[in-house]
């Protein structure tokens, strides 16, 4: 069996980033949630290794935000090596990374965070890792699509899946032009939330959860469900890959009396 990792979004140096505990800050609530995030993350990560492939689906920093009073880490070299730290915590023989949204890992100058986490890493053929904008993947008989930015998004629960199939589509048009190869497999991050659409033993496609936790400022003025966590991709000889969500326990809603 292969073990592969699907893992986007930690925003490392957001206040409710995923930060390793050398990276963490705050008051003492905000430290109890870092805390308790990346324990859960870091055992996890060890009850599930050894992973062959780890695929990292962008947002790995935060850089310094849209409101710069939500930085725990206005330090862009120590959000990187947070980012090198998480990567190594997964420990997987092989890393590929797919580019997140510019706004958060480039700088003005042109400085690529996610790429000079990239640039710690050689995988097992002796070459640095690779980082793209998208990615293709053949493991066995099956073809990993992956991209950070989904086509579009549907804030509608129901039409969740439109965004994955849309990319079905947009892969087979390109494969008819002689240009990506057909995938069974599409993976994107960026929207924060789960969700799945496919033909079974024909392809699946994944909207992969974030390892950023829900209390950003921009979130408060969004209804939307945000799934917390990562996923895996089980490869067994002879079988259909299993897919399956390994979920962060999340902060309850308060209930407030009169």
């Amino acid at each position: 069996m292969k073990r592969i990792a699907i893992l986007g979004d930690a925003h490392v140096g957001h206040r409710v980033g995923l930060h390793p505990p050398e990276y963490q800050s705050g008051n003492r609530k905000q430290m109890n949630r870092l805390v308790s995030r990346w324990n859960w993350f870091e055992n996890k990560i060890n009850e599930l290794k050894p992973f062959d492939l780890a695929i990292w689906m962008g947002d790995m920093c935060d850089g310094l935000g849209k409101d710069t009073s939500e930085c725990i880490l206005p330090d862009l070299n120590r959000q990187i090596r947070g980012a090198i730290k998480i990567v190594e915590t997964v420990g997987a023989r092989t890393n590929y990374f797919v580019y997140g949204t510019p706004f958060h890992v480039r700088t003005k100058d042109g400085l690529e965070l996610e790429t000079e986490v990239a640039k710690h890493f050689v995988n097992p053929n002796g070459k640095p890792a690779q980082i793209h904008g998208q990615i293709w993947v053949k493991i066995d008989d099956y073809i990993l699509d992956c991209r950070h930015a989904p086509a579009s998004k549907s804030s509608i629960p129901t039409s969740k899946g439109l965004p994955i199939a849309k990319e079905r589509e947009s892969n087979l048009r390109w494969h008819l032009e002689g240009v990506q190869p057909l995938a069974t497999h599409y993976f994107r991050g960026h929207v924060h939330y789960l969700y799945e659409a496919g033909e079974p033993n024909r392809w699946q496609g994944f909207a992969v959860p974030a390892l950023q936790d829900f209390g950003t400022k921009y979130g408060r003025q969004l209804s939307n469900v945000v799934h917390l966590g990562f996923g895996c991709l089980d490869i067994t000889e002879g079988e259909w890959p299993t897919w399956t969500i390994h979920e962060a326990p999340r902060k309850k809603a308060r209930l407030l009396k009169l």
